[in-house]
């Protein structure tokens, strides 16, 4: 195995995060990140052993530490404490067994399947309650995405891609775009092995945009992301792109 499946270190794998994401829904072991000076201060005063094993499995030297957590330093000397060495190796276990099926749509673990676009009301409201916002400050513009910014940035990431969030989000951020470009949903079949059904924006001139996407966004900016600048950005990569049906903005 090669990096940590899912999780936004310097060392993570990027490739091919378009459409599916092998870390998509799995449970994130309580980690932060570490400067070099606090890496070089937690090693000074907690009894530790370097791991051979788990440092080749996580591109990093990893050291066990005393109180069961591990400490991952990586080739620029900062790094990654994880407060459960054992829920690490968990996440890693269950990395390697989907990665063994092959991608994995974003949307995998979506509880509305097909009926994902008819529920889009229902779930704008559950958007609302999750985020502490009130439900007619989501009125579908642009500027409503603020508030939903706000409330992500005092929510724990892992908790932010769960299902119970990231669906609602994904109806949130796709009515936005659809009153943007005056388009409507389409369910459409991921490629993955369970032949996931997936929510897309369609414009009248056929151009398609998948919503989901945001989970990118999310999983490599956490604090720092902007669900509003994402979609500004889609909608201006939108206006340029010609009207070629089936086209979809990068």
């Amino acid at each position: 195995m090669a990096g940590i499946p899912g999780m936004p270190s310097e060392q993570s794998d990027t490739q091919d995060q378009s459409r599916s994401n092998q870390g998509a829904g799995l449970k994130r072991p309580k980690s932060r990140a570490v400067s070099t000076g606090e890496a070089e201060r937690i090693l000074k005063k907690t009894k530790h052993s370097l791991d051979p094993e788990l440092s080749r499995q996580t591109l990093s030297q990893a050291f066990d530490l005393a109180d069961g957590g591990v400490l991952l330093l990586f080739d620029y000397g900062n790094g990654r404490l994880y407060e459960s060495k054992s829920e690490l190796q968990a996440m890693m276990a269950e990395g390697e067994r989907r990665a063994a099926r092959g991608p994995e749509s974003l949307c995998h673990d979506f509880p509305q399947g097909q009926a994902f676009a008819e529920q889009v009301p229902q779930l704008v409201r559950q958007l609302a309650k999750e985020l502490k916002i009130d439900p007619a400050q989501l009125d579908g513009s642009e500027k409503s995405l603020d508030k939903v910014d706000k409330a992500l940035w005092r929510m724990d990431t892992e908790r932010a891609l769960s299902p119970d969030v990231f669906a609602p989000l994904t109806a949130y951020v796709g009515e936005v775009l659809r009153k943007a470009i005056n388009g409507r949903w389409e369910m459409r079949r991921s490629t993955d092995a369970d032949k996931t059904w997936e929510p897309w924006i369609v414009d009248p001139s056929g151009r398609s945009c998948p919503p989901f996407l945001i989970y990118k966004e999310i999983m490599e900016n956490e604090k720092s992301a902007s669900v509003r600048g994402w979609v500004a950005g889609t909608l201006a990569t939108w206006q340029l792109r010609p009207a070629q049906p089936g086209s979809t903005p990068p």
